[in-house]
């Protein structure tokens, strides 16, 4: 049976940190958000609370990366914040997640980022 989300929620920030334990609440947040129920919005924004509580470059992309996974639009205001992170990886990881989550939104957003990139 799968968890709630507010167990889900107190999985991630009172057990143990460990990366699987961390993947299996991420995993099942991912799920909650493809199912097109009431609940999908409300475990989008919880990856998204949880990618804005990330400390670690690598625990923010696998966040993102989530995000896109959704498919949710949701995410997409989220991702498009994602772009003016300092890191690389972050930045990339978002424009993937956009790519991913498959809105046409998420083009326009894409191409007016790109739109205000400094090459130089």
């Amino acid at each position: 049976m799968p968890k709630s989300l507010n167990n889900l929620r107190k999985d991630w920030t009172t057990k143990s940190k460990s990366s699987d334990e961390q993947e299996r609440v991420i995993e099942e947040l991912v799920r909650h958000a493809q199912k097109w129920t009431s609940e999908a919005a409300k475990a989008t924004g919880l990856l998204i609370e949880l990618m804005h509580l990330a400390r670690h470059v690598r625990d923010r992309t696998h966040l993102i990366e989530a995000l896109g996974e959704t498919q949710h639009i949701v995410a997409i205001p989220a991702l498009h914040a994602e772009l003016a992170q300092g890191d690389v990886a972050i930045r990339a990881a978002a424009l993937q997640a956009i790519g991913r989550a498959g809105f046409p939104l998420g083009g326009a957003l894409i191409a007016q980022w790109m739109a205000n990139v400094d090459i130089e």
